[in-house]
């Protein structure tokens, strides 16, 4: 488009950002027709709006920057901006697409919690074709908009087809495994029959995340069944080196407490970082090598026959977090079969637990792949190149 049919107007001379309106929770009606917005999303429902109708949706604090769209009014609490009225030549959607290429989360000024200033937003220039003639220009920005969502569609469709890919591959292990307990023989011992002493809950010291503290496990470096270091938090306070809450590489760490879903999740404490405590809401214990395979264990305790047992008794009078007892524990149901086949049955599995992930990282490769193209996109089609 040649500069005299296009001219870069700064947003201040167009909109008006204006600030959203505080709407707690308890004062929201679930049974509303509108929605609220806050700086993340879309966040419930009310009975009545504050804005006219389209609106885009900026977030001004905490996730700064995130933008939203509607065509119906709506209510957007007091960390966002909104917009709800255009000038004569600009399309709503067109400054919805065109906020999207300037990067906003960057323009974080606050010290503590993320902060968007309005004075920012109002500096950028948006490029407006043939401005003195409203009803050419705005056909030319929804002729704009109509490729960009065109394109974004054949995306969408991409995204549901990877979608169901991720699906598919989270079968792939549970399928394995229950081929494998259908192998097995119905004779079970506990699992105190084969670990070392009975499980023992950490210890949960107040954590400072002074950079040279001990490093303190989080509950979550154990859930799904995959072991994360980066869950850890730091104390400052003393520690004693002879007590049980230090852990060795190899030790078995389960959740005893969480919501039902997610209690019982375990994983391999893996030596990193070193030294390490873990905290009162896990409990440790390890292994006889003479008697059960770590690898395997950690399988099985994946096994629906393992999940249900520890669904049905763990308890709790919160409906959302659930507890199970060291006795529970002790008295996890585990087959009767040799060193020979659980090791067998690990190696197998673990060749599948790889491909999993192999696949996975696909899925997150080809997911980061859409998010530069959509951005891309964005770009060619405010360079005028799409």
């Amino acid at each position: 488009m040649s500069d005299e049919s296009q001219k870069f107007i700064k947003l201040g001379n167009l909109i008006k950002f204006k600030y959203g309106k505080s709407l707690p929770n308890r004062e929201r009606d679930p049974d509303g027709k509108y929605l609220v917005f806050g700086s993340g999303g879309k966040i419930g429902l009310h009975n009545s709006y504050l804005t006219e109708s389209p609106v885009i949706v900026v977030g001004r604090k905490g996730s700064i920057g995130s933008t939203f769209y509607s065509d119906n009014p709506c209510w957007c609490i007091d960390t966002t901006y909104y917009v709800d009225q255009f000038s004569s030549n600009l399309y709503s959607k067109y400054l919805y697409y065109f906020l999207n290429t300037l990067k906003l989360d960057r323009l974080n000024r606050a010290a503590t919690i993320p902060g968007l200033s309005r004075d920012d937003l109002y500096t950028f220039s948006i490029p407006i074709p043939y401005p003195n003639n409203p009803k050419l220009s705005l056909d030319i920005q929804q002729r704009i908009v109509a490729r960009i969502e065109s394109l974004f569609g054949e995306i969408k469709r991409n995204r549901l087809l990877l979608e169901q890919m991720r699906l598919d591959n989270d079968l792939l292990l549970p399928n394995a495994l229950d081929e494998v307990v259908e192998r097995l023989d119905s004779k079970r011992q506990t699992l105190l029959d084969v670990i070392q002493e009975k499980p023992r809950n950490g210890w949960s010291p107040k954590c400072d995340n002074d950079p040279n503290g001990v490093p303190v496990l989080k509950l979550g470096a154990v859930l799904r069944f995959q072991y994360n270091p980066d869950e850890i938090k730091r104390t400052s306070l003393p520690t004693d080196e002879n007590a049980h809450y230090w852990l060795e590489a190899g030790d078995i760490l389960i959740s005893r407490s969480n919501t039902l879903d997610l209690v019982g999740h375990a994983s391999i404490y893996s030596g990193i970082p070193y030294p390490c405590i873990y905290p009162d809401l896990i409990m440790r214990f390890r292994v006889n090598p003479n008697k059960a395979d770590s690898k395997f264990l950690m399988y099985w305790l994946q096994s629906k026959e393992v999940r249900h047992y520890i669904q049905t008794n763990a308890s709790g009078a919160s409906p959302t977090m659930k507890k199970i007892k060291q006795e529970t524990v002790c008295n996890i149901p585990f087959p009767i079969i040799s060193l020979e086949e659980q090791s067998y049955f690990a190696y197998h599995l673990d060749a599948i637990q790889q491909e999993v992930n192999k696949i996975n990282r696909i899925i997150e490769e080809d997911e980061q792949n859409f998010k530069y193209l959509e951005q891309a996109i964005l770009e060619k089609a405010f360079r005028g190149e799409l």
